[in-house]
């Protein structure tokens, strides 16, 4: 994430790969203008915490909602972790298009 898009702390993409971290750079990206969206703040307001890579046992990454079906396969993606003022917001994301679990990361809307 670049200045005018929001900050980074250090370490926030730890260990990952080249090819791993632009992939989970571009997802923290579409994560922190979708929070900035949703709270109606600039998104240089939002930090990017933690990128954190995972794999869920299907396309609900770990967040299925009740009455939906999901493919029932491995589905590798990221965790990301953004901050805005005192409030934490956990996103995953499957490194594409999809983006699921918005909410404070203590599992407040």
């Amino acid at each position: 994430m670049s200045n005018d898009s929001g900050s980074v702390v250090d370490g926030a993409l730890g260990d990952l790969k080249p090819r791993e971290r632009t992939v989970a750079v571009q997802a923290a990206r579409r994560a922190g203008a979708h929070l900035a969206n949703r709270l109606k703040v600039n998104p240089s307001e939002i930090t990017l915490q933690r990128v954190i890579p995972g794999t869920w046992p299907d396309t609900s990454l770990g967040c299925p909602e009740p009455g939906c079906l999901y493919a029932q396969v491995l589905t590798a993606g990221y965790v990301v972790i953004l901050v805005h003022g005192k409030d934490t917001y956990e996103y995953r994301t499957d490194g594409k298009q999809s983006l699921v679990c918005v909410g404070l990361k203590d599992g407040n809307p």
